[in-house]
């Protein structure tokens, strides 16, 4: 039995205003007629499984920080005993740095950073670099405690490999064919609760919203070239700048089987705005994401939220007015079926960040890590590893629902998948039944 206003765990009372429900039940669920609202609670409850497993699996999520811990201490344990812990410090100087600041580091810093391979030769740090057996100490002159040197903590750094640690930890999680195969499947779900959610809004025609909805029939994946509508589709990643793929695909097909020429659809998923641009060319694709990416837009800030964080700031402040329609807006050809490469954007972002949290030794020696023990470099990846995982969790909890309820309710973000049903289920009934709004 579906969930009803007197079912639901979010109180009607959190809605703002009677008001905002007018509004929303006018304007964002204008075109919601009995039977395709029959058709979008179906749709609801086949994602929700889904949506579940999801909630269930990020629940125990562990951070870098608290992953690496345990590690670097059963490490610490079994090679020093009892003498030293994670949060104890170690002075890293290198030997001819003409710094005048005392580089120190806790154990779990200096490890979750990791050394260089030259960094591991003898002579590259002071004769004073190494550990200092009480954190809140600076040892004197002639202290007899027990030390252990910069060299041989560096050598113990890489053999751990806490970076790559980690990196595995979350492949055995994520990236496994179950779980994979319960986000390609959740992906198009996603791909036709917006379909549904935008069409109500009057945000697309609706011949796409028909479109849409056969292209998200049933749970298989779809393929590049596939037929689909007496014609084959093709599928695209979107380019931005020269570097940046962004959540975005363009699919290239036909409205109907009737239909005699493609179609060119950028489908962004979880976008706030129309979520689908349907266009005639691609260059007029290409013209679309250069309009819409103007300024601080909001498409422009949800492809940036969606980058590595290394990436969000050089993408966010990118010049668009000599942008070059050919060179700066590019599509290439997918690899990976539709689904499949969506629903892999969310771990890719993940793991990129989780490599500027813990570095693993296949990685020390790039560029993006040469300042990683300088103050503010170091400061951004302790914030980066404070909020990571949750992050993560927040992308890959998002759904295309989330903003028709976050119209109403404020902390969607915050909610579990059953509580965004409920609430979704509770508007529904609201449309089908106006009289119980008057009960707000």
């Amino acid at each position: 039995m579906l969930p009803s206003a007197t079912d639901t765990p979010v109180n009607i009372k959190h809605l703002h205003t009677a008001k905002t429900i007018e509004h929303y039940l006018s304007e964002k669920l204008a075109n919601a007629g009995k039977r395709k609202i029959t058709e979008y609670r179906e749709t609801l409850e086949q994602a929700h499984p889904y949506q579940v497993f999801f909630d269930n699996l990020l629940a125990p999520l562990k951070t870098p920080e608290d992953f690496c811990r345990q590690r670097l201490q059963e490490a610490l344990q079994n090679k020093y005993n009892s003498q030293l812990n994670p949060q104890d410090l170690i002075r890293l100087q290198p030997r001819h740095s003409v710094s005048k600041a005392m580089p120190l580091y806790t154990l779990l810093d200096a490890a979750m950073l990791n050394f260089t391979d030259i960094e591991t030769a003898a002579h590259y740090f002071s004769d004073d670099s190494e550990t200092l057996t009480d954190a809140q100490d600076i040892p004197t002159k002639g202290s007899t405690n027990t030390r252990i040197g910069a060299r041989q903590f560096a050598a113990l750094s890489r053999t751990l490999d806490l970076g790559m640690q980690y990196q595995n930890y979350i492949s055995r999680t994520f990236n496994v064919s179950s779980v994979k195969l319960n986000a390609q499947r959740l992906a198009k779900l996603n791909m036709k609760l917006a379909a549904y959610s935008k069409y109500f809004s009057n945000d697309i025609h609706q011949s796409l919203w028909f479109m849409l909805k056969n292209l998200s029939r049933g749970s298989a994946d779809i393929a590049n070239g596939e037929n689909f509508n007496n014609a084959p589709l093709q599928l695209y990643s979107v380019q931005l700048f020269g570097k940046y793929l962004v959540d975005a695909v363009l699919i290239t097909c036909r409205l109907t089987d009737q239909s005699t020429q493609d179609r060119y659809l950028i489908y962004v998923p979880n976008d706030t705005g129309p979520g689908f641009y349907l266009n005639p060319d691609e260059d007029n694709c290409r013209i679309t994401l250069a309009v819409k990416l103007l300024g601080q837009s909001p498409l422009r800030k949800l492809f940036a939220s969606r980058l590595p964080k290394t990436d969000q700031n050089g993408f966010l402040t990118s010049h668009l007015s000599s942008i070059s329609f050919i060179d700066d807006i590019t599509f290439h050809p997918l690899k990976q079926r539709l689904f499949e490469y969506i629903a892999s954007r969310h771990l890719d972002t993940f793991l990129a960040d989780a490599r500027q949290c813990a570095v693993p030794v296949a990685d020390i020696s790039s560029s993006n890590h040469q300042q990683r023990r300088e103050p503010p470099e170091l400061q951004q990846r302790r914030m980066l590893c404070e909020t990571l995982t949750d992050d993560f969790s927040k992308r890959l909890r998002t759904c295309a629902t989330d903003a028709l309820i976050s119209e109403v309710f404020s902390g969607v973000e915050g909610w579990t998948s059953t509580e965004k049903l409920h609430a979704i289920h509770q508007l529904l009934d609201l449309k089908e039944k106006p009289s119980l709004a008057g009960d707000v």
